[in-house]
């Protein structure tokens, strides 16, 4: 019971990213608490049928207040990005040449091309074409077009 061992499985392409000592938060199922551990085993073989390694990390559990058998969500942060743009994916507007956003300026909506980089659901970063503190339009968009004049209703800031 102390120390807890947990075991789950990351995709193939991740393998690199985690080795020894590598550091592990999970959550036991029905509880909020964010239980901490490390990585002690890397498997070396692939699972052929799922194209993922096995990880094993260890828990100290001096407390032994978490019991063995029972399922955890494990989350692995695999790569930080400092200083990015990340912008709601609805803002993005798809098109043959590229992907684009409008901005407010000077009254107006502005048409900015940016180029993007990860994406979650509900996020995608932008890599470049968007400056930190432009006021980015997320409502109305595909009525929007290059210097029609917007009338903010509400600003918000994150």
């Amino acid at each position: 019971m102390s120390p807890i061992k947990l075991e789950f499985a990351i995709p193939e392409r991740y393998m690199d990213e985690v080795n020894i000592g590598y550091p592990v938060t999970f959550q036991m199922d029905g509880t909020n608490t964010i239980y901490q551990a490390n990585v002690y085993a890397v498997d070396p073989k692939i699972e052929p049928a799922t194209r993922s390694i096995v990880i094993r990390a260890l828990y100290p559990n001096k407390k032994e207040e978490l019991k063995s058998g029972r399922y955890a969500a494990v989350t692995l942060l695999l790569s930080k990005i400092d200083n990015t743009i990340a912008i709601p994916t609805e803002a993005l507007v798809p098109e043959m040449e590229g992907e684009l956003v409008y901005v407010y300026r000077k009254g107006r909506a502005s048409v900015i091309r940016v180029n993007t980089g990860l994406r979650t659901e509900s996020l995608i970063q932008i890599t470049s074409g968007l400056n930190f503190g432009d006021t980015l339009l997320t409502s109305g968009i595909l009525q929007l077009r290059e210097s029609l004049p917007v009338k903010l209703d509400t600003i918000i800031v994150n």
